[in-house]
Parts: C-alpha cells; structure tokens; sequence
C-alpha cells in the first residue's frame, strides 16, 4: 500500500507521505539549528505525521481528492493523526530511555522532556492548548492520548501504525539514535538556563520555568513552519526555499547605502546651522559604522528628532551583518519594529528606495493593502513566514 501526505491541487495526485516527513525534519532541523534545537526539531518532525500512516487517515485523504475531482465542497470528518507521535513517546520512547539510561539527571528531566515535545505534536495543527486545565487541574494532552495509548481499536492501533511508519518512513534504530541525541540536546538546554544569571534570585525558578516555555513554543513555531512550507511547495509554481538571507545581497546595499549618505555631504547645506546640521548626522552615523564591529548584543542610539536616525540605524545593522557573516553569530535579517503606521511607511519607502530592495523589504502592518488576489495571496504567505531579508512592522 502507498501512505500519501496530501493530494495535490487537482486531486489527481499525492505527494508521499515519507517524502513529506523528510522534507519536513530537513527543514525543521535548519531553523531549530540557530538556538541548538536541530535535533529535537528534527525528531518532531519525523513524528509530527506519524498518524498518517493509519488506514483511517489514508481513506480520508482518498475521501479528500474524490471530493476536489467531482468539485464537491464537502469534505469527510477530520482524522486526528496528531496524536499519534505524542502517544508514541509515552508508550515506546520514555519507557525504553528509563529501562537503559542510569543517568540520574536524564532520569530527572525525562517526563519533562516527553511532556515538552508531545505538546508540539498533538497540537500542530489549531494551536497549543494548556498543559493543565484550570478547572479540573488535569492535563487535556494526557485525557486526549488515552484512546491512542490504550489501544482501543485495530483501526487506530498505535503498534500497527508504528509498524508502518518504521517499514516506509525511518527505521528505529535511527529514530532511537535520534531521540537520545534530542534528549542530550534537551538536557543541555536546561543545563544552559539554570546557569543564565538572573537579577533576582527569587525569580530564577520562576524565569527558567517561562524561559522553557518559550524555548516550546520556538520549536513548535519551528515544526509548524517546515511542515507549511513542504505543504505550500508541494503544489507551488515557484517553490520557496527553507530560509531568506540578507547576507548575500549585504555589499550591494551597503554600496547604495553609502552612496546616499555622501550624496548629502556634496549638498550645500545653505545656512551655517544648517551646516552644523549635517555634520553632526554625519558624525552619528559614522559612530554607528565604527559600533558595527561590537559582538552580538542590545545596544540603543538616542538620536533627537531629524538626527537621522532612520539611515544611521540602517547603517550599523547592515554593517553588523556583515561584519558577523559566516560566523556562528550570523545575521540573516534586519527586522525594524516601530510605534506608528505612519513612522513605518515613511521610514520603509526610504530604505526600499535608498536599497532598491523591492520584495526583500516587508511592511506587515495594517494600512498594507493590494489590489488583486495574487499579490494578496504572496502577501499573506510573507507574513505568516516572515522569510524576508528585511521587516517593518509595528509593536502593536
């Protein structure tokens, strides 16, 4: 029997589902890979669709393109394959890791580390749900694997659909090899937040606790966008690729970038305050190229208004990507986060044109509009991926 991911647009194919599975761990593993995450991202990946491979969910997905050919608008009830993979790493994986890990700081953290990930996997599709009920205080990701871990029925037994996913998909060997490795790697991400310095003692429990939250939530936003994105490339014209980066198009921009500023220095600047003006935007903005070389950090620049701060800004922040391009501190984009509409589009009109930038400067924001459906349909992907070398947005 073949296993399908989804069928195409016409109905009339289907992408495989180990494909998929494999497009999605190879771009899961690429965006985890900036916080130390690949190996976790990775093994949500290979098991985010996992409860594909049940008969239910293969009939469903033949339901679905029966229904696209003969233009039918209503579809068969949702089959949840989402539960799956978490119940798999209740039943299989935490019990294997305890009966061969004597490590006591692996025996500590292990219930957390299934809870952590099965999280992102029964809810990667229509958001995460709380971990506790605040009524019940019960855990709704616990009552919803029941039936799975269970095994109710042969339709939807866990052992059959692990049976198939290991024959089509990965073995186990590699699938356990990689679950020890996004342990280790879990295990290091806690080591590296209790060592973080906190201000205040009192709150270091508390700061690790939301710092591990939204470390979930990152991976989850990592394992979310692979998997829309195979999906989107699937069925796309022009396929996207896994990341957009500034790097490569830093030394054309900083050459027009510098062009612009130095067509204000060869402007007469008329009066002598005017004059005095312009040298001292020219003075911040040159203070801003020397503090390119700093390490990665937070740094402010308080500016009055009319100091120029828009291309002085601009100035460090593509000086600084490439002064840390192809280092571990890499910077692939330049994200300006500003208060009002106004100061956004303002602001962004001037880069787009100074930059010649065009589709690699995205304003998301709500006074963005276009006028067909294609450009609206581009727009919307934009957003939802934010994979563009260059954003502004606002804080609201």
């Amino acid at each position: 029997m073949q296993y399908f991911a989804r069928p195409s647009i016409d109905g009339q194919e289907f992408q495989p589902l180990h494909e998929h599975i494999k497009n999605v761990a190879e771009y899961a593993a690429l965006f985890g890979k900036r916080n130390h995450l690949s190996a976790i991202c990775r093994l949500l990946a290979y098991l985010h669709d996992m409860g594909k491979y049940s008969l239910e969910f293969q009939r469903y997905i033949r339901e679905i393109a029966e229904d696209i050919q003969k233009e039918k608008r209503s579809s068969p009830s949702r089959v949840d394959h989402g539960s799956y993979g978490a119940a798999y790493l209740y039943v299989f994986v935490q019990p294997r890791i305890e009966k061969q890990n004597s490590n006591t700081k692996i025996k500590g953290i292990l219930h957390f580390f299934t809870d952590f990930l099965a999280m992102c996997l029964a809810y990667h599709h229509g958001g995460l749900d709380d971990y506790l009920s605040i009524e019940t205080i019960k855990s709704p990701i616990k009552s919803r694997l029941q039936s799975f871990i269970d095994e109710t029925t042969e339709q939807t037994s866990l052992k059959k659909v692990k049976t198939t996913f290991f024959e089509d998909c990965i073995n186990q060997f590699e699938l356990n090899k990689l679950e020890d490795l996004a342990l280790d790697e879990f295990l290091a991400l806690l080591e590296r937040i209790s060592n973080a310095p906190y201000p205040d003692k009192n709150r270091k429990a508390n700061q690790r606790s939301y710092d591990v939250q939204l470390i979930l939530k990152y991976a989850y936003s990592c394992l979310i966008d692979a998997d829309r994105l195979d999906a989107y490339n699937y069925s796309a014209t022009e396929p996207l690729g896994p990341e957009a980066s500034i790097v490569p198009y830093l030394d054309e921009y900083i050459e027009k970038l510098e062009q612009k500023l130095q067509s204000f220095q060869s402007k007469d600047p008329g009066s002598e305050s005017e004059k005095n003006i312009v040298e001292l935007r020219a003075s911040i903005s040159n203070e801003c190229r020397s503090a390119a070389k700093w390490e990665t950090g937070t740094y402010t620049l308080t500016v009055p208004t009319g100091g120029g701060k828009t291309f002085a800004s601009l100035r460090f922040a593509l000086e600084h990507a490439r002064y840390h391009a192809g280092t571990e501190s890499e910077k692939t984009q330049i994200i300006y986060v500003l208060p009002y509409t106004t100061i956004i589009e303002q602001n962004a009109d001037e880069v787009r044109e100074t930059l010649s930038c065009s589709t690699n400067l995205l304003e998301h924001h709500t006074n963005v509009s276009f006028s067909d459906d294609e450009c609206d349909e581009e727009y919307k992907l934009f957003t939802e991926r934010w994979d563009v070398p260059i954003i502004f947005t606002t804080q609201v």
